[in-house]
């Protein structure tokens, strides 16, 4: 959508342990000196087995260490389909309707910059607006353009961007035809520009991105003429 001239307004650690008691398997004590040998023979034979046995397992850790394959990852398939986010939902919602409102006016934004930078609505702009513009809207929309080309854009700003709007009601008319209920702030495109209430029908046409088109637009009650949304002469 387009002001249209002012016409229309988004701690490695080991177990560590005190083996020690008082009086330890060294001290003599009468009577006790063949136990105590036989102890610490017994003594000396475990910590030898012990040693061995850490030494073996240390061995073959490490000579399995060097065996080891490195950790490896394994990154989940990517996925070849993508989500269409202008497929219809079965429902469609606020959310799906501020979507589409979006992208149409990226659009009509790229259009108006295309105007101001070549100062002139060619081809290429009026096919952007076409492909978002059903009649009687695409003429305001043409005729509002053409008008701020010949005023040099004096009554637009320097680098127009994608109007600001809130979609805040849906009516779904039927599958090809929604009437959506919105607040644009046209600040972003015209310097005196204000926020307005604005009303759009959008209907199903294969014409941009979206699948959808502008059919009407108005600020207050619907414009007089006869007709039901979307088909109206």
């Amino acid at each position: 959508m387009l002001p249209g001239g002012f016409g229309r307004f988004r701690t490695r650690g080991g177990l560590t342990g005190d083996a020690r008691r008082p009086g330890g398997l060294g001290g003599r004590s009468p009577g006790y000196t063949g136990a105590v040998r036989r102890g610490v023979s017994v003594l000396a034979m475990v910590l030898v087995l012990v040693l061995v046995a850490v030494a073996t397992v240390g061995c073959g850790r490490s000579g399995d260490g060097d065996k080891r394959a490195e950790p490896t990852t394994t990154a989940s398939p990517v996925s070849t389909t993508t989500t269409d986010p202008w497929a219809v939902p079965d429902q469609i919602d606020v959310a799906y309707v501020q979507r589409v409102v979006d992208g149409l006016s990226r659009i009509l934004t790229k259009a108006w910059q295309l105007a101001r930078d070549r100062g002139k609505v060619d081809a290429e702009v009026e096919r952007l607006v076409r492909s978002v513009d059903e009649q009687p809207v695409l003429g305001v929309d043409l005729d509002g353009l053409q008008a701020s080309v010949n005023a040099q854009f004096a009554d637009v700003v320097e680098r127009p961007r994608p109007l600001a709007a809130e979609v805040r009601q849906v009516q779904v008319v039927n599958d090809t035809c929604v009437v959506a209920r919105m607040q644009i702030d046209f600040s972003k495109i015209v310097p005196s520009g204000a926020v307005r209430d604005v009303t759009q029908e959008l209907v199903r046409r294969g014409r941009n991105d979206t699948g959808w088109t502008i059919a009407a637009q108005y600020f207050s009650a619907p414009p007089a003429r006869r007709g039901e949304p979307c088909q109206r002469p």
